[in-house]
């Protein structure tokens, strides 16, 4: 893993997969994440095998928050 990916963006080398999750409440307010190094984003994952996107972004936003969440259409 390098220290830096891109513009100075830390990271993994070759993530094969990113995943994504855009979170918000009853008032359409979107839930970020602020990191010291590159500002705020939203919360995501490189991809991992057998796995699908929808059940990343599910695991993601349960490890970063301690919410769960849901797949929506």
């Amino acid at each position: 893993m390098l220290s830096t990916v891109g513009e100075g963006v830390a990271g993994y080398v070759t993530p094969k997969v990113a995943v994504a999750a855009v979170v918000s409440n009853e008032n359409q307010e979107i839930l970020l994440t602020q990191r010291a190094d590159s500002g705020w984003w939203l919360y995501r994952s490189a991809g991992r095998r057998r796995l699908l996107a929808s059940e990343i972004a599910m695991k993601e936003v349960l490890e970063e928050t301690g919410s769960s969440a849901s797949r929506c259409a």
